[in-house]
């Protein structure tokens, strides 16, 4: 794939949706799942935000994005093509 950046990470590709990055598609070889995320500078900032233990998250987001891609690690559905799929959870604010 061109302009994308992959991970079989799985708490790598959790925490670059959590930063609001949008999964493009993911593939399952042999079991193992990769995740295909546009290689934007955001994304690239995430990845190394998360290597350098440097970022700052909301853990319900992180949380939420674990459960969102747990679906997609555990689904049948190993289509190329995942547009249609939205994997982001909408985060609510409680008033405080």
């Amino acid at each position: 794939m061109t302009n994308t950046y992959a991970t079989k990470d799985f708490y790598l590709a959790s925490f670059i949706l959590a930063k609001g990055n949008a999964l493009k598609n993911h593939t399952r070889e042999n079991g193992i799942t990769t995740f295909h995320f546009d290689s934007s500078d955001n994304v690239q900032k995430a990845v190394t935000e998360y290597f350098t233990m440097s970022a700052l998250i909301e853990p319900i987001s992180y949380s939420n994005s674990i459960k969102g891609v747990k679906t997609v690690v555990h689904s049948d559905d190993t289509n190329e093509n995942a547009k249609d799929n939205n994997y982001n959870v909408k985060q609510y604010r409680s008033s405080k």
